[in-house]
């Protein structure tokens, strides 16, 4: 079993993935603060054959994700995607929070 978060906070974008088996299992994780987000869109990842190549876990595991909506994040050091069950909902509140962000005061 795997599980997988996306979770947008102040400053950034986390995300995290783990494989299951029993109290641990491999695991990955990964941000990109705001201040190097070029940008956000919604995709659909197509249904060309199988699945995509995502991410990679500790142990080196290849995770793979399934055909459907996805974020695609642009950065300083590249682009990234997301698999997300709702995309357009995803890139509206990361909008919000960057706005927020930008126009906030930062220590």
């Amino acid at each position: 079993m795997l599980s997988g978060a996306v979770h947008i906070a102040p400053d950034r974008v986390v995300w995290s993935a783990r494989r299951h088996r029993g109290r641990g299992g491999p695991t990955a994780y990964a941000e990109v603060p705001f201040a190097r987000l070029h940008g956000a869109r919604a995709t659909l990842l197509p249904d060309a054959g199988g699945d995509v190549p995502w991410l990679r876990l500790s142990d080196n595991a290849l995770v793979y994700a399934r055909p459907g909506p996805a974020v695609t994040l642009g950065s300083d050091s590249g682009e990234c995607m997301l698999p997300v069950p709702d995309a357009e909902a995803v890139v509206a509140l990361l909008n919000r929070r960057i706005l927020r962000w930008r126009s906030g005061p930062r220590d």
